[in-house]
């Protein structure tokens, strides 16, 4: 044990300083063969109890889950959520392989994925995770709404979609959105090629290189192409996007109870004299709730941002096709500083939603009805490259071995159903709120923020709010 825990305290030497500037580096322990074997072993159990013991956010701790794994074990992890780290964070082995099959990795490397930073997803020595394009599906709802020109006439978009008064149908509103989800896909694409291109010329990493399948005996370097080629779409803010359009499909386009008009001066004014408006917007069914009438909203935002990537997106180097991914870090706050209002009811500046599981604010019927929400995301068609889940739940359900069977329970049909991911925290809202009266003696107190743990103390003001904000199921 001691071995162990000294070999946590070296990885975490081996990070950047700040509550930003990590590696996010971690290790993965349990899992299964391609033929459904339990990976799990002795050594799966020290490095959890080893990891656990040292109150520091990373390394992060990861654990693969699959139908036939020692529920034993699993109990064990989750009673070492209640410690200080709130890890480990879980992955679904058959879920997770499935998407990287859909990518063109073959069944046995697809179970032998690890994460390789926040939530993103690589096989070691076969391929890593590498941005390569982006949607801003909040950008394309406001882009929509304001006929391309944002709601301080900040943009210049055109010959885009149509005018905004020309949308008198949802689904002539969803086809405008779509087509500005194109136009950004299409921009970012073309930016994050010439940053592909200058690290093939420049950020050359001949050591790590000599770790790749095949990079030795072609002689080049890993940025010139390993043995898969995947780069990921990526984008924050999946469950706002939901949210509007189902508060605009519903109030706007089915119950008529304002114009598109009347929601665009709404959020450009960031609903002051609009209140009325705004609550309504609030009452529209959201994401996170097990709402049927969301479901196929759902599917439309993947739908919008899935073809318009496939048409556009492929490696330069031998043509592979892109996957899709979530990664927050800590953006459902930076991003929420810098974004106007929405149609969803959300105020302007506030935070937007911290994984795909929930906007903020808006869990209204218990964690199965979130977790069943995620499981309406097509996992393997549509985040092959990863997404991230938060939940926050009360201490009594880790400590008390009967709620405790009942929340593996629920994890577990979670993961039948198609949950790809999960990390959960584990800290109460008064010891957050003790630790900002009396910093110093909490400093050993590491929250997930999303991405990325952090010690609470470190993090900012404004990031410490929006985790004590997050629901907290019992």
């Amino acid at each position: 044990m001691r071995l162990i825990e000294n070999f946590v305290l070296k990885m975490y030497d081996n990070t950047y300083w700040g509550p930003e500037h990590h590696l996010t580096q971690g290790f993965v322990v349990g899992g299964s063969t391609p033929d459904g074997r339990d990976l799990t072993n002795r050594l799966s159990w020290l490095m959890i109890e080893g990891a656990t013991n040292m109150a520091l956010p990373e390394p992060l701790v990861w654990m693969r889950w699959h139908p036939a794994m020692d529920q034993k074990f699993f109990d064990f992890c989750l009673t070492r959520l209640s410690r200080s780290t709130c890890f480990p964070l879980m992955w679904n082995d058959k879920v997770v392989s499935e998407g990287l099959m859909e990518l063109g990795v073959s069944h046995e490397d697809a179970f032998n994925y690890v994460p390789v930073g926040c939530n993103e997803l690589g096989v070691p020595g076969r391929f890593y995770f590498n941005p390569g394009a982006h949607v801003g599906y909040l950008t394309a709802l406001e882009a929509a709404m304001t006929s391309g020109k944002g709601y301080k006439k900040q943009w210049k978009w055109k010959d885009v979609a149509p005018a905004v008064n020309e949308l008198t149908t949802f689904d002539q509103f969803t086809s405008a959105v779509g087509a500005y989800m194109r136009a950004e896909i299409k921009q970012s694409y073309e930016r994050e090629m010439q940053v592909l291109k200058a690290q093939m010329q420049w950020g050359q990493t001949p050591l790590t290189s000599c770790f790749f399948d095949g990079c030795i005996e072609k002689a080049h370097d890993l940025t010139q192409g390993t043995k898969y080629n995947i780069l990921s779409c990526g984008g924050t803010a999946f469950a706002n996007a939901v949210d509007s359009m189902a508060a605009v499909r519903e109030i706007v386009y089915e119950k008529r109870q304002a114009t598109l008009d009347e929601v665009v001066k709404a959020c450009a004014a960031n609903f002051q004299g609009y209140e009325r408006l705004r609550a309504k917007l609030r009452a529209a069914p959201k994401h996170g709730n097990d709402d049927p009438r969301v479901d196929e909203i759902i599917r439309l935002v993947e739908r919008l941002r899935d073809e318009p990537m496939k048409a556009i997106c492929r490696d330069p180097r031998d043509g592979s096709k892109f996957g899709n991914c979530h990664v927050v870090r800590s953006s459902a706050v930076t991003m929420g500083r810098i974004t106007p209002a929405t149609p969803d009811g959300r105020l302007a500046w506030t935070p937007v939603a911290n994984s795909v599981a929930v906007s903020a604010g808006c869990e209204r019927s218990g964690p199965t009805a979130t977790l069943n929400s995620v499981c309406k995301l097509n996992a393997a068609k549509s985040w092959q490259c990863a997404y991230q889940v938060n939940i926050r739940f009360h201490a009594g359900m880790i400590a008390d071995e009967g709620q405790r069977e009942k929340l593996r329970a629920m994890v577990n049909v979670y993961f039948q159903n198609g949950g790809q991911e999960l990390q959960i925290n584990v800290v109460d809202s008064a010891t957050m709120r003790a630790a900002q009266k009396n910093p110093d003696q909490y400093r050993d107190l590491v929250v997930r923020v999303a991405g990325f743990s952090e010690f609470f103390i470190n993090l900012t003001p404004d990031m410490q709010e929006e985790i004590i904000a997050r629901t907290e199921h019992m």
